[in-house]
């Protein structure tokens, strides 16, 4: 099989066992601050695995929310798709900074966290070509 038809399965190794709970988060145009997040404080000084995705229709705030997501640190692994690491506290901050980058505008944001063992079992497909 060529090199680029091949599929890749990536399997970190464990990590420090963690909970994590976030509830629905919405930004749309008339949602107010809607962040209301439970951490574990057993290991708050921890990074936990978190994917960002949205869907932002304005072009100018679409590019602040990137550039926030890596200024965070994460991973574009699609358009409007990060990948990473942050410490509980980081993802609230992330969140508040996003709800105020969109102020009034129409968007959706999910932030996901993901505990190491949902993680454990991710699979990556990546076609080079």
């Amino acid at each position: 099989m060529p090199e680029s038809e091949k599929v890749r399965s990536h399997i970190l190794p464990e990590d420090r066992d963690f909970s994590f709970r976030l509830d629905d988060i919405s930004l749309g145009v008339n949602d107010k601050l809607p962040l209301s997040a439970n951490f574990s404080t057993d290991s708050l000084s921890s990074h936990h695995r978190c994917l960002l995705v949205y869907d932002i229709p304005d072009d100018g705030k679409r590019n602040k929310v990137a550039d926030a997501c890596l200024d965070y640190g994460l991973d574009r692994i699609q358009y409007s798709a990060f990948l990473g690491k942050l410490q509980p506290t980081h993802m609230e901050e992330l969140m508040l900074k996003i709800t105020k980058i969109l102020g009034k505008k129409p968007a959706k944001v999910l932030l996901i966290p993901i505990c190491l063992d949902d993680w454990g079992k991710h699979k990556f497909i990546e076609r080079v070509g």
